[in-house]
């Protein structure tokens, strides 16, 4: 015998997110002022070339684009902290350019650090809900054992939408590969450059990935879980084990050589005629345990055997 509860099952909803609507796009420069950028190119030293191409670079920047300018290397010959915020985001398009035009190689490639104050500085300048983007431009490789890897892997977490790409300008496959990585954890995209034509193609490419406003995401469809059928708990089991009724059974008016326990089941044999109708009606066996709160439905499993065509079993409900 066993008495089942039974629960309505809800139906799920789901609530839709609306996607933020983008702006203008931030777009911080970072440009290598290390010792390594008077080394020539077809003739021309590779500052030289950065300058020029920079300068030009700003008046076809788009309008509604806010850009900011960082080096390193340029105010000492061995320090690992020479990291200059020499225009903030925002700064107008001349203001960028003189600084462009005042850059002078001088010292080391400190780029974790740089690009720890550049993350630092695109996270904190509002609005936060505009595409971001840190633009490094490097000739070569970290020379003060930093692991600008590892620092463009957590500009992931900074809680804004952040991009690093990288043009490598001149570089050897070690210095290649670092900052390909760079780009690859930062989410962005690297651009080589072998000369001077490479350089200018690679600097309008990386401002147009920098400005665009990435696709935004579909909107889920909408999520409508069919309504589930009643959640079956069972509350109670009578395994009939031993050979006497448990203790929360009661037996009205018992006739023990009528009802057996044995075998795991609780065989009962009648004879009187009449069932429930009878005067005095025998081994009526009552369940006397807990009963669950609520409404639920109890389902009765048992066997019946007949001895011949005129036998006949009888349900009462009391």
């Amino acid at each position: 015998m066993k008495i089942l509860r039974s629960a309505l099952a809800a139906t799920a909803m789901t609530a839709l997110a609306t996607p933020a609507i983008s702006a203008q796009s931030d777009i911080l420069f970072v440009l290598d002022g290390s010792g390594s950028m008077w080394g020539q190119i077809q003739g021309e030293a590779k500052i030289s070339t950065a300058k020029n191409t920079m300068v030009d670079l700003m008046d076809s920047v788009p309008a509604d684009a806010r850009v900011g300018l960082m080096t390193y290397g340029t105010t000492s010959k061995s320090s690992c902290t020479d990291v200059s915020v020499l225009n903030g985001l925002g700064a107008s398009r001349d203001e960028v350019k003189a600084s462009i035009q005042g850059l002078k190689p001088l010292g080391k490639t400190p780029i974790q650090t740089s690009l720890i104050e550049g993350i630092s500085l695109l996270t904190k300048t509002q609005p936060t809900d505009v595409q971001k983007s840190l633009v490094l431009v490097s000739d070569g490789i970290e020379t003060c054992d930093g692991d600008p890897c590892a620092v463009a892997e957590n500009a992931a977490a900074s809680g804004v939408g952040m991009k690093i790409h990288v043009v490598g300008f001149d570089v050897d496959a070690e210095a290649r590969a670092q900052l390909e990585c760079i780009a690859e954890k930062g989410n962005g995209q690297y651009f080589n450059a072998a000369d001077t034509d490479g350089f200018k193609k690679a600097m309008e490419e990386v401002v147009q990935v920098a400005q665009a406003q990435p696709e935004p995401e579909p909107e889920p469809e909408p999520v409508v879980e069919e309504p589930k059928g009643p959640t079956i708990t069972e509350f109670f089991r009578d395994d009939f084990d031993g050979s006497e009724l448990a203790e929360h059974w009661a037996v009205e008016n018992p006739n023990p050589d009528n009802f057996i326990v044995e075998g795991g089941a609780l065989t009962m044999i009648s004879t009187a005629k009449g069932g429930f109708r009878a005067e005095k009606p025998e081994n009526l066996i009552s369940y006397t345990g807990e009963m669950p709160d609520g409404d639920w439905d109890m389902v009765i499993s048992f066997t019946g055997e007949m001895s011949s065509n005129s036998d006949r079993l009888t349900f009462g409900l009391r």
